[in-house]
């Protein structure tokens, strides 16, 4: 996003009319668990951003990062 569009887009909360398609509401819904248009759009929203941040970090390489380290660290957090 551009320093424009942040402009545009003001403050954080922001009354907007917007022309969805019910089924697809319905779908994501029931999906994300979401009991509201509101609440249904918020959180897919955040779904596409938290997609993003990891699409970002699985880019990099971390050849140490294997599936025995992740059980071994799994393991260790875990309260005796």
């Amino acid at each position: 996003m551009d320093e424009r569009s942040l402009d545009i887009l003001g403050a954080m909360r922001k009354h907007t009319t917007v022309n969805l398609d019910r089924d697809l509401v319905r779908e994501a819904a029931a999906i994300l668990g979401t009991s509201t248009i509101v609440g249904t759009v918020h959180a897919a929203l955040a779904q596409v951003v938290e997609r993003d941040k990891r699409s970002w970090l699985a880019r990099y390489p971390l050849p140490d990062l294997t599936p025995g380290a992740l059980n071994e660290q799994h393991r260790g957090s875990r309260p005796e």
